[in-house]
Parts: C-alpha cells; structure tokens; sequence
C-alpha cells in the first residue's frame, strides 16, 4: 500500500479558517498555550460540527441576554488551568434564563478567592451516552510530537484520562497513526468506530 493511499483526494478549508486561526494564535500567545472551552466550542461551529447552544459570559457581563427562555444550561466555571470544575465546585445543573446571573453570582463569591474565574460557559443540556468508562466524554488533542510529527490524540475523556494515565503503563500506551489517514477507508472508518463505541 503506498502513503497516498493514506492522503484525502481533496481538501478544502472550511469556511472559517481565518477565525479558527485567530483562536489558535490568541491561545498560543497564553502562558498555557491551551483553548479555553468555549473557543473549543467556537472551532467546532466553524468547521461545521453541529453543537447543542452554548454562550460564554465574560464575568460582569449579563448572563440572561445570551440564554434562551425555553432552555436548560449547564453553567461551567470558566478558570485558566482548572482541568476538571466538578471538582472545585465550578458546575451547576439546570440552570434557566432566569436563573444565570444567580448562579454566576455564587460562582464569583465562592471560586474568587482562590481561583481565576474569568466567566461562565452556559451549554444546552441534552441527555447523552452514559454508559462506558467515559459516560460519553471523549478527549480529542493536537500536539507536536518531536520524533512523529503532528499528532492527535484521541480516546476517553473526562476524568477517565487521569485514571488511565494511572494504571497505563509509561510510554507503552500509545498508538501513533499518520494525521492523513483517509477516512473514507472502510478499514479505518471501523477501527475508529470501535474506538467511539467503546469509549
């Protein structure tokens, strides 16, 4: 088999481009180098993936004019460096319009003091997979790695990375694949939803 049998016949940039390369070097020029996860959100929409609604509300801005009436959110702590909220007490449940700024407000008075709150990200609530080790989570990365190039990785989310990264063994766990796999291959196609259904 040869490498172009790996490469996709055409590519073609979505439309969004410019805007997701404003995202990734506003994220480059930060201490973390990392997206924030509603600018996550935000390359998503312009690639074209479908997304429940979701507004970031920078803190003391109003949180009521980005919601809609008719609709949950879940309100998650916007903090720089603060992987996982749930544990620091960063995520409310069935949070309305009308109730945005409340739950902002008891964010600030008890995240402040010892963390960065920069904002609130409201997502829609929707019923998801829950079963599996990642209840559905998934961990999708880019990095580059020095000795293979651009890579991605891809696997369970959610706490479950921590738990892995516990019991794998160091340096024994990973399987690089090439970027450019083309995923019109049958062959490719199944392992990957191998890998997502068993997630």
């Amino acid at each position: 088999m040869q490498l172009s049998s790996f490469l996709p016949n055409k590519f073609t940039a979505p439309p969004g481009v410019a805007d997701i390369t404003a995202l990734l070097k506003r994220a480059s020029e930060r201490e973390s180098c990392l997206l924030n996860e509603y600018e996550v959100y935000d390359v998503f929409t312009h690639i074209g993936v479908s997304l429940p609604e979701y507004a970031y509300v920078p803190m003391g801005e109003d949180a009521a004019q980005a919601l809609s009436a008719d609709k949950k959110y879940v309100a998650k702590a916007s903090i720089p460096g603060c992987i996982h909220k749930t544990d620091i007490g960063g995520i409310s449940f069935n949070v309305t319009k009308d109730t945005a700024m409340d739950v902002m407000t008891d964010m600030h008075t008890r995240l402040s003091p010892e963390w960065n709150l920069e904002g609130v990200l409201f997502t829609e609530m929707t019923a998801f997979h829950t079963k599996g080790m990642s209840n559905g989570e998934i961990l999708i990365s880019a990095y580059d790695d020095p000795a293979f190039g651009p890579c991605l990785a891809f696997g369970s989310g959610g706490t479950t990375v921590e738990y892995l990264k516990g019991v794998m063994r160091p340096n024994k766990s990973a399987l690089f694949l090439p970027v450019s796999l083309n995923l019109r291959d049958k062959h490719i196609r199944g392992m990957i939803e191998v890998c997502v259904y068993t997630v």
